[in-house]
């Protein structure tokens, strides 16, 4: 968005592009999970939209698009189970958002493949999200690079940001990268879990950030043609916080909230700060994750039960990102208080409100525009 502005732009990549976070989310775009809070909700709802504006102009596969919707359902007779789904219904109703109740069979015509019910309990009724959507994360942040390149964007990968300067008013003056200085009068801080690090190396004094990092695996599949694949976000009735979603080659990604839990727990216990990236503690996670990857496949068996499990987990790959996570669970974007010319932009939503929230910033940095609707998500609230 930068690039497209009339101002000259370069990124800073301190490894590879989607090297961190961003090659090992998920990558759900949906407004359908946050719907406590009605102006953030609609901050999500204008991310997909931006979505699929951009997939007008240029299709969806050079992106990595892919439209299908969420489906979570009920199993069996649990009132705390159906009032929490009534609940998320009538809510999502209220906030005007696409969803509807699919019966067994509607279910069964969408996900052949999957399994409706558990044991003898007979599956009740799902919710659907028609509008929610996933994308490969890799090949849309290429997507980007390439936009950017072709607006003029100088894009340095491998060339992390070491220190800033000031000058004596206190704006933003340099950044010293391993390529040598870089003269500018504004800096744009989008590091993920290593951000609060990158302003508290400017601000020398002040609390941080306040930022949890979350660590999550997914497993990826190779492509399984016995599924004849599925179609779309899938949230099983499990206690774990099972998650399913498609894979580009016909496989299939999976996480769960129990599992990233474990690893989060399991490097507590080893005292590891999660805040400088995840890769230097991989080898100490492998056991683990091992472990945890084949309880994640055998949990995808049950609802999946035309998937082949014998021998599968040797063809499966993992990763394990660290997610950002502000404090209060919203967004941080904005400027810093009493450093002109300095920026920051974190969330956990990445990906769902990724555009958007680039189109409002680089309007705000380039025409002073200020955007009622950012408001509630200034770093003033933390950096006073």
């Amino acid at each position: 968005e930068l690039a497209r502005r009339p101002v000259r732009v370069a990124l800073l990549e301190a490894e590879d592009l989607g090297g961190e976070a961003t090659g090992s989310s998920f990558s759900w775009l949906n407004a359908t999970t946050k719907t406590e809070d009605a102006p953030y909700h609609r901050l999500n709802v204008a991310g997909m939209d931006a979505y699929r504006a951009l997939a007008e102009q240029w299709g969806t596969a050079p992106l990595g698009l892919h439209f299908g919707g969420s489906l979570s359902w009920l199993v069996g007779d649990d009132p705390a189970a159906e009032a929490a789904f009534d609940r998320r219904h009538r809510r999502l109703q209220e906030l005007g958002y696409s969803v509807a109740i699919l019966k067994p069979l509607e279910m069964r015509a969408l996900e052949p493949a999957v399994a409706f019910e558990e044991g003898k309990s007979q599956v009740s009724r799902a919710l659907y999200t028609p509008s929610d959507m996933w994308i490969e994360g890799a090949k849309f942040v290429s997507f980007l690079a390439g936009r950017a390149r072709e607006h003029g964007a100088d894009i340095n990968t491998f060339c992390p940001a070491l220190a800033f300067t000031r000058d004596a008013a206190g704006h933003i003056s340099t950044i010293q990268t391993p390529r040598g200085r870089i003269a500018t009068r504004n800096v744009v801080i989008a590091a993920g879990s290593k951000t609060p690090g990158l302003v508290a190396s400017i601000l020398l004094d002040g609390a941080p950030l306040p930022l949890s990092h979350l660590p999550g695996l997914l497993v990826h599949t190779p492509p399984l043609p016995e599924l004849k694949g599925i179609g779309r976000i899938l949230y099983p009735p499990d206690p774990g916080g099972l998650h399913i979603r498609p894979a580009p080659a016909g496989g299939v990604v999976i996480g769960a909230d129990d599992t990233d839990e474990a690893i989060s727990k399991h490097l507590d216990f080893l005292g590891v700060d999660l805040a400088h990236g995840i890769k230097a503690h991989l080898s100490g996670l492998s056991g683990l994750s091992e472990k945890l990857a084949a309880s994640l496949l055998e949990r995808l068996g049950r609802i999946l039960p035309g998937l082949a499990l014998d021998g599968l987990a040797q063809w499966c790959t993992m990763r394990i990102g660290v997610r950002p996570a502000p404090q209060d669970g919203f967004p941080i974007i904005g400027p810093v208080p009493g450093v002109p010319g300095l920026f920051v932009a974190v969330t956990h939503s990445g990906f769902t409100l990724a555009l958007t929230l680039a189109k409002m910033l680089a309007d705000e940095i380039v025409t002073g525009r200020n955007y009622s609707a950012l408001a509630p998500y200034r770093p003033a609230r933390f950096l006073p």
